[in-house]
């Protein structure tokens, strides 16, 4: 805040009086004062949930089955498993290490099933919020089943075959500096197999996942006392798809961070918009309509992301297509991408779109065409992989009045120039990458010494 008062002497007529006669034969100056404020910030909140587990052994809980063993091995492995078998886990989640309040709830995702076992085994989920950072004990003393087994969902259980459905009680915890709202979530899942299960289920199998998930939660309020501003923020989606419209629908969640991963190629699907915030796992697989020699075209829209994990294939077989950020945000990291075509170019950031490669292929074959090309306002910044474009007279990284940042890449093939630049676009090509001048430039483009780097741009 800064406040600046010109206090002026004219404060009466008197007072006019005599300025006038001072202004005939002196100088003066304006009194003046100020007040400033400093140090004024913002900081970003944090979301850091912190999850551990606990596994019922010989009536008592374990000992703490931390995040990193979590998210690496199983909480719990049953085998030869009988008619009323029982066990219990318990997750406990924490947000003490977050500076925001988080919406917490927990997803279950059934990823095997013979025999169909799930429908001769049980599940009941309690769900509590406490301030407490030890409630162990009081979920021990909360065991529905220590002393009867259910035989069905009389009994006050659902079968185990449900639990993708479960509407699991969603909570709000708070942050370490509200630990008196509640920092502090628990989850207790009960199981077992029903007592009427018949021989039918003999050496089936089951396993299951769950994941936590988090969001920030409607509670801290803006400048104008609202606090649901973000009351729309979704939780993140997981989602392994195997099918086109299923793909899609998966790009397409504004707000919604999606991580995405495919189990196979998918055919039936010549392009692709990208609307929401996804990571898409593609392992060495393709997204195509008829062949992989023509993947599937994916544009990022202005406000979007996407992160593209990728494996090359063999051949002409490619991952996907022709790559757009049209004002949004791709970055890849690995794979192998091509196209053809007259001045088209394999990957273009337009409408102030950025581009971020970290590895990969990425190849053009039309004339004139480009692997690379920035228009106005737009950033493509190379930090590995490799480039080419085989079409006559082409420029394999053009910058159409954008930028493109070189930190390194290798050259694949040329037919024309390595570089060019048009309409105020410029090429900047890092000197721990070419210490040397670069060659290889179009013309009407000359290099210059820009410090760090060679800038590259009509002469």
């Amino acid at each position: 805040m800064a406040s600046n008062t010109k206090k002026s002497l004219l404060a009466s007529g008197l007072a006019l009086c005599a300025s006038a006669a001072l202004l005939m034969g002196s100088t003066f100056a304006w009194f003046t004062d100020s007040v400033t404020n400093t140090g004024n910030r913002i900081q970003a909140g944090s979301l850091d949930l912190q999850v551990v587990g606990y596994r019922l052994e010989n009536g008592q809980w374990s000992d703490p089955i931390w995040q990193n063993q979590l998210e690496n091995g199983a909480l719990f492995e049953e085998t030869t498993w009988e008619p009323g078998q029982y066990g219990a886990v318990l997750l406990k989640v924490s947000n003490y290490h977050s500076s925001v309040y988080a919406k917490v709830d927990v997803d279950f995702s059934i990823t095997e099933n013979t025999e169909d076992l799930a429908d001769a085994l049980w599940y009941k989920l309690t769900a509590v919020h406490t301030v407490a950072a030890s409630y162990q004990q009081t979920m021990l003393d909360s065991l529905s089943f220590a002393d009867s087994r259910p035989a069905s969902e009389a009994d006050g259980v659902t079968t185990m075959s449900k639990i993708e459905d479960d509407a699991t009680e969603e909570m709000t915890l708070a942050p370490k500096q509200n630990y008196h709202d509640g920092q502090y979530g628990w989850y207790m899942l009960e199981y077992g197999m029903y007592t009427s299960a018949g021989n039918e289920y003999q050496n089936g199998s089951f396993a299951l996942d769950f994941t936590v998930k988090a969001t920030q939660a409607p509670v801290e309020e803006d400048g104008f006392g609202d606090s649901t501003y973000d009351e729309d923020a979704g939780y993140p989606v997981i989602a392994t798809v195997s099918d086109a419209d299923s793909l899609e629908d998966a790009l397409q969640n504004p707000g919604v961070p999606a991580d995405i991963t495919l189990d196979q190629a998918i055919s039936g699907k010549g392009s692709l918009n990208v609307t929401g915030n996804a990571t898409l796992n593609m392992g060495a697989n393709s997204v195509y309509n008829i062949t992989p020699v023509a993947a599937a075209n994916v544009t990022v829209a202005a406000g979007a992301s996407l992160t593209v994990n990728a494996e090359a294939q063999s051949g002409l077989n490619y991952n996907l297509g022709r790559l757009t950020a049209d004002g949004g945000t791709l970055t890849i990291n690995g794979g192998k991408y091509g196209e053809s075509g007259y001045q088209r170019a394999q990957v273009n950031a337009i409408n102030g779109g950025s581009v971020i490669i970290n590895d990969g292929s990425f190849n053009s074959s039309g004339a004139e065409g480009h692997a690379l090309i920035a228009t106005a306002d737009s950033t493509i910044t190379i930090n590995g992989g490799s480039v080419g474009s085989s079409g006559y007279q082409s420029v394999v990284l053009y910058a159409d009045g954008g930028t493109i940042v070189v930190e390194d890449v290798d050259f694949a093939y040329v037919n024309g120039r390595r570089y060019g630049a048009a309409n105020g676009g410029q090429i900047l090509v890092s000197k721990a990458y070419s210490p040397a001048e670069p060659t290889s430039i179009a013309a009407g483009c000359a290099v210059t010494d820009a410090g760090d780097y060679w800038q590259i741009a009509e002469a």
